[in-house]
């Protein structure tokens, strides 16, 4: 009897040594799975998607935006290609030659409306009639991102040697110098116009005659205009020049012998 007793306490101990085992090795792995549940939720996530980098650098942008070559509300810039310049969007990247013309052999000094939605530019054809003629016209930016030009041969103006600024968002006045001497290097006539753009209309503020002039600047602030003309003797032959600073209706306000590089302040 003393020997069933004590059988059944070694069996009893073992059974209940056995549940305490499996009890603390439970709780272990519960705590060990906990903690790593617990390290996974806290490491996280990778990305979905890559960030794009941007189109251009901060500096360039900035320099891009000093020469005047991005469009107004940042969306696109002026890159300069040869043979042909490109608009790129400034989102994407992407590059839209900017060729209005099929018969165009060149086109140079564009640059954007005050709203961003017009690029005025000088181009040439090698129509007879425009042989080294520049010609002036503008296009919108939705003629460019759908690569159709319908006013691609419009001449808004033409000389032998133009150029332009934009007064405002819709307006641009621009000058021209015409029948150029080959002897005596410069051009026998003048004129400056405005074009608007909104209305498609013109005006023609230059109420005076200028001859024999070698080339003209625009204020900075565009309200004024200097031009160097070659100075006569009484029997033609060039003796000097001159630089002539006037309003945009071509009074004179000053008369120079030595050009002076802030002439219109």
């Amino acid at each position: 009897m003393k020997k069933f007793f004590i059988v059944f306490a070694i069996i009893v101990l073992t059974l209940f040594g056995y549940s305490w085992y499996r009890i603390k090795s439970g709780s272990r792995e519960f705590r060990e799975r906990s903690q790593n549940n617990s390290q996974n939720t806290q490491q996280p996530s990778p990305p979905s998607s890559e960030e794009k980098p941007p189109v251009v650098s901060e500096s360039e942008l900035a320099k891009l935006k000093a020469s005047g070559r991005v469009s107004s509300d940042d969306k696109y810039y002026i890159k300069n290609a040869t043979p042909f310049s490109k608009i790129v969007s400034l989102e994407t990247g992407e590059e839209y030659s900017f060729k209005p013309g099929a018969n165009y052999t060149q086109v140079t000094n564009l640059s954007w409306s005050g709203d961003g939605t017009i690029i005025a530019h000088l181009y040439r054809v090698p129509d007879p009639n425009y042989v080294g003629v520049d010609i002036l016209n503008t296009a919108t930016i939705s003629d460019v991102l759908n690569q159709k030009f319908p006013n691609a041969q419009r001449v808004l103006s033409a000389a032998g040697k133009l150029d332009y600024v934009w007064l405002d968002a819709n307006r641009i006045l621009y000058y021209q110098l015409l029948n150029y001497d080959e002897v005596k290097k410069y051009y026998r006539n003048m004129n400056v116009t405005v074009y608007n753009t909104k209305s498609e209309t013109f005006e023609y503020p230059w109420k005076t005659s200028s001859e024999n002039i070698y080339s003209v600047e625009i204020s900075p602030n565009k309200n004024k205009i200097l031009y160097v003309q070659a100075v006569l003797d009484q029997s033609g032959v060039t003796v000097g020049r001159e630089y002539v600073i006037t309003n945009l209706s071509g009074e004179e306000i000053k008369r120079l012998t030595n050009y002076d590089s802030q002439w219109y302040k």
